[in-house]
């Protein structure tokens, strides 16, 4: 069985390390979409690919927060490049799967049913006291933070799509829904397999996630009702903090993470360390270093060199890829430009002008 991952990445210096050798634990290979990171996640990445691990990274060039999209193309791609996939698993770089071994999530695979895909349930870890005090770069955030929320009070998952239904569905934003090109639903399978979430690491992480996300949230033409409710809710928080927070505050917004008003706020947590692998070592030096007034100039350069946040490539890119109406629309131009250099309709217009 061949199970792979995609993802899609922006500035994730401090934890794309640890991501890629954990997942590779239990995954072949690992296709990393780079949304124009400015820090040192594709200087990492690339060092991870001189050494031989299976990652193949790709760019997009989309400075809103357009993930589904880019990890639906994305998917589209694996079907023509990596016809052996059997699974994919769609997994942001806070992400890290959980079973013991491979083998049971080989047989975790196996409860996908007919025309359905997988959910894997969320279990976020949050930084206790001791793990933002004592922040050290070269131990991966799965060994550093080693509790998680006893429940988590509004529970999400992530998607699993089988090779049945690649090329053939859409995701919706953060890959926890899934859903056929003409918007029919796909039956979901629940498996056992928990997918380890780390959100929230240090303040400055926190910080820049939370107000660079919003902006992005904001900018973006599509966001559905209620679309990162959360990133909403935390940056108006951070705003009337000053831009500062207390450990014990970053504790409170970890527990809180993605929780609707409307569910109980969780206020436990437990001692869960995920499964030690060997090869799971930092040798990149994921780092903290970029302040937010730093990370915020980053953000800004971003869209000053991107035709501010859609470029008109992909914009046309992702219509010819995976909208059914936007394919259609592009087929009938092409029957109309057949027509017209047919009866020289085209020659005439020029002339004219």
């Amino acid at each position: 069985m061949r199970i792979i991952g995609i993802t899609c990445v922006r500035d994730e210096e401090d934890i794309i390390e640890s991501f890629v050798r954990h997942n590779l634990v239990y995954l072949d290979k690992i296709y990393i979409v780079d949304n124009l990171s400015k820090d040192r996640t594709v200087e990492i990445l690339t060092s991870l690919a001189n050494e031989g691990l299976a990652i193949e990274v790709w760019k997009s060039k989309s400075c809103s927060n357009q993930q589904e999209r880019a990890i639906t193309v994305a998917l589209k791609k694996v079907t023509q490049q990596d016809t052996g996939a059997d699974f994919a698993f769609l997994l942001d770089a806070d992400e890290f799967l959980g079973g013991p071994d491979r083998q049971s999530l080989i047989d975790d695979l196996g409860k996908i049913g007919a025309n359905g895909y997988g959910i894997v349930p969320w279990k976020t870890y949050i930084p206790v006291e001791d793990d933002l005090e004592n922040l050290n770069p070269s131990i991966p955030a799965t060994s550093r933070m080693t509790h998680r929320r006893n429940q988590e009070g509004y529970q999400l998952f992530k998607s699993v799509v089988p090779k049945a239904l690649f090329g053939k569905v859409r995701l919706y934003p953060g890959s926890h829904v899934v859903k056929r090109l003409d918007g029919t639903a796909c039956p979901k399978f629940l498996l056992s397999t928990p997918l380890a979430h780390f959100p929230i690491r240090s303040s400055n992480q926190l910080i820049a996630k939370i107000i660079l996300s919003d902006h992005s949230r904001e900018m973006k033409k599509d966001s559905l009702p209620g679309e990162s409710f959360h990133w909403r809710e935390m940056a108006a928080s951070i705003r009337e903090k000053n831009f500062r927070v207390t450990t014990e505050q970053i504790r409170k917004y970890a527990l809180s993470y993605a929780v609707r008003p409307t569910d109980e706020m969780p206020t436990d947590f437990c001692y869960d360390p995920l499964p030690v692998h060997s090869s799971v070592v930092v040798k990149y030096g994921g780092t903290e270093s970029n302040s937010l007034l730093h990370r915020f100039d980053q953000y800004i350069t971003r869209l000053q060199e991107n035709n501010h946040i859609f470029p008109i490539e992909e914009s046309e890119f992702e219509k010819r890829e995976f909208h059914l109406i936007g394919e259609v629309r592009a087929s009938i131009k092409q029957s109309k430009r057949w027509v017209k250099r047919q009866f020289g309709w085209t020659r005439k217009r020029e002339v004219a002008r």
